[in-house]
């Protein structure tokens, strides 16, 4: 079955269940944890939120049984950095890791127009 892009879809896990398009960027999360205060800065559509859900789905301890699932054909699942799976929400146990949304900011410059 070939790959369908899921269009605006960045729930990470929802991507990998559909078998839906998907560029391995996972590499990243290996180079973040090196990086001591990691900043955000992408133009629009470029991916932040679903690097978000990655990035939850990878470090989540609540997630652990659905790494092989969600990771095994990515980078990061072959070449793991020891971290996955190993942090427990903030407000842990009631409440999942934060779930971040970027699409519903509006650049400055097309705020003004609306």
């Amino acid at each position: 079955m070939k790959p369908r892009v899921l269009y605006s879809e960045a729930n990470y896990p929802v991507i990998v269940r559909n078998k839906g398009y998907f560029i391995d960027k996972t590499e990243y999360v290996a180079r973040l944890e090196k990086i001591a205060n990691p900043v955000f800065l992408r133009p629009r559509r470029f991916g932040k939120t679903l690097l978000c859900s990655i990035l939850r789905h990878y470090y989540d301890l609540n997630c652990a049984d659905e790494f092989e699932e969600l990771f095994s054909h990515t980078w990061i699942g072959q070449h793991p950095t020891g971290n996955q799976n190993s942090y427990i929400p903030r407000s842990a146990p009631s409440y999942p890791f934060p779930e971040y949304n970027f699409s519903y900011l509006l650049p400055k410059s097309l705020s003004r127009r609306i």
